[in-house]
């Protein structure tokens, strides 16, 4: 069977790919990937035996959405022809975008012969949008959300499951990365992804900055965010606050190592408030307490799990307690705690990837 895996970033920045070839890439499929490489900078190479397709155009993600609409139509436009040509039997989007820029594509002509992942909250809240979302839905194969939080916004229907973004391949350095305190003596609370959320970022710098029980790290792509965050670092003459660029996928074990809290969080009422990021696995995965912010869903499964904790930056105290509940974690209580959650994560997980293998037409 023929099968493309269509995403609209680049393989870097689509690691819950990987989801979809652990249950497929074993059973004698012809696997494409299309990625858009937005930067113009170099790109992780496709898995072996994957035929990859790149599509490039550049676009800075934190630009007004209107300004990203002929770069979206001209990704549409490769896409429908990527498929016409390649004739391809099965589809997956992953991210509800996609998929709604050829929607009526998949409902006419692959209905039952797709799926649809629900991978972040967009534009749900715009009426015909999220018609389309629930339309997809009904006429796919399966729909994996990534955050139960989604549900609300999908039919109540039985092909819809949970999916969970996280690495396989990643569970080899668990046992290495258990709590290696800093030389300096500080907490080094670490951010890494793209830098955005100029308001909650600016409150926690200034909240951290002038306390030297902590230092604060940035890691990942720089745009218009982060250019203001470091403005006003170098014009406040900011102390204990590290912005080091772009990484890898391998150096994120290097930058695990250097962590003591992960920053895990984003503004109340911003689209990842209902969201399920990539972090709340990487603090299971090499065993490190997260922050999140309070009222959450993040913060809810912190709290729930006891992998983390729920505060808010724009209330007094902040430094001070993020400080008492580093220093009194219990850390055997806490590696039982990741341990317990990764296990539920992973029973689902193989769930699903069962649940791929039986949604390909036979």
């Amino acid at each position: 069977m023929k099968i493309l895996i269509f995403g609209f970033t680049k393989l870097r920045y689509m690691p819950y790919m990987s989801f979809y070839l652990t249950g497929l890439k074993n059973e004698g499929h012809k696997l494409h990937i299309l990625s858009w490489n937005r930067d113009g900078q170099d790109d992780e190479q496709a898995p072996e035996g994957v035929v990859h397709h790149n599509f490039q155009r550049l676009l800075e993600d934190e630009i007004p959405k209107i300004k990203k609409i002929p770069a979206f139509a001209a990704y549409r436009k490769h896409l429908i022809g990527l498929i016409k040509d390649e004739k391809f039997d099965f589809l997956i989007s992953l991210h509800t975008l996609p998929g709604v820029l050829i929607y009526k594509r998949l409902e006419n002509e692959y209905k039952n012969r797709f799926i649809l992942d629900y991978r972040d909250f967009t534009y749900e809240n715009i009426k015909p949008f999220a018609k389309i979302i629930k339309s997809l839905a009904e006429a796919s194969a399966l729909t994996f959300v990534s955050s139960d939080r989604f549900r609300k916004y999908l039919p109540d229907i039985p092909k819809i499951l949970t999916s969970h973004n996280i690495k396989t391949e990643d569970l080899q350095y668990r046992a290495d990365l258990k709590f290696k305190p800093s030389e300096n003596g500080k907490i080094r609370v670490c951010f890494w992804g793209l830098i955005r959320h100029e308001h909650i970022n600016l409150r926690i710098i200034r909240m951290l900055s002038p306390d030297d029980r902590f230092e604060l790290h940035y890691y990942g792509r720089e745009q218009e965010t982060a250019r203001k965050l470091k403005v006003f670092c170098r014009e406040n003459s900011v102390k204990n606050v590290f912005f080091h660029g772009q990484y890898s996928g391998e150096d994120k074990y290097k930058i695990a190592e250097n962590t003591d809290i992960i920053h895990n969080m984003y503004d109340n009422g911003s689209t990842e408030e209902i969201a399920l990021g990539n972090k709340h696995y990487d603090g299971l995965l090499f065993y490190l307490p997260q922050i999140c912010f309070k009222g959450s869903y993040m913060g809810f499964l912190a709290e729930k799990y006891g992998i983390g904790i729920s505060l808010n930056p724009y209330e007094e105290g902040f430094a001070n307690k993020l400080w008492e509940y580093y220093n009194s974690l219990d850390k055997e209580v806490f590696i039982k705690a990741c341990d317990k959650r990764l296990l539920e994560i992973m029973q689902e997980y193989e769930k699903g990837v069962r649940a791929v293998k039986a949604a390909l037409p036979s």
